[in-house]
């Protein structure tokens, strides 16, 4: 079970209020695309009343209980779960911006055969906030194009690769990595 919070916010503490259905096991886990998670938090034997958790800010748009064990032979029923901010004040906001992009076109494939732009399908952009871990990627299917804008992320340094696919599907391999910051 998962909340969108609409935006990207620091967060730093859940309130999990148990029906008589809890957790005994679960993860607290974030995300910013509701497709990948990051877990922030761990319990491996809760008593189900009402579980406070605290744990370091992090920013995120997503967070989801992911129950591991059972409490009872119910499945999960939670009255509410709450989401905070550090110390139980309520979630900030966080500065998102947008990170420009140009590039030239490839003439030549990985294999070093010749690429004509006619056989680029569109480009894909991965990209992420730690040098060579690109978990976010965006398709930009115009196989002219040479520039594209990624709006709305977290203000900070990303770093970012890009591949070509052609109009079979191929997808070439990495670009340089580049960083930027996201204004």
């Amino acid at each position: 079970m998962y909340v969108d919070l609409g935006t990207v916010y620091t967060i730093g503490q859940v309130v999990l209020n148990w029906e008589m259905a809890y957790g005994r096991a679960y993860e607290i886990q974030i995300s910013d695309d509701a497709q990948n998670w990051t877990r922030v938090f761990t319990e491996s034997n809760r008593d189900g009343v009402i579980d406070a958790i605290s744990f370091s800010p992090v920013a995120a748009r997503y967070i989801r209980f992911f129950g591991t064990q059972r409490g009872t032979n119910w499945g999960y029923s939670l009255w509410e779960f709450e989401v905070y901010g550090a110390n139980g004040t309520p979630p900030e906001p966080v500065p998102t911006g947008s990170l420009p992009l140009e590039w030239t076109a490839p003439v030549v494939r990985a294999d070093g055969s010749p690429l004509s732009l006619a056989d680029i399908d569109g480009f894909r952009i991965y990209y992420g906030s730690a040098a060579g871990d690109y978990p976010y990627s965006v398709d930009v299917a115009d196989g002219t194009a040479q520039a594209a804008t990624l709006d709305g992320i977290p203000v900070g340094t990303w770093y970012i690769v890009m591949t070509t696919y052609d109009v079979d599907g191929r997808e070439s391999s990495y670009s340089a990595e580049i960083s930027k910051i996201a204004q």
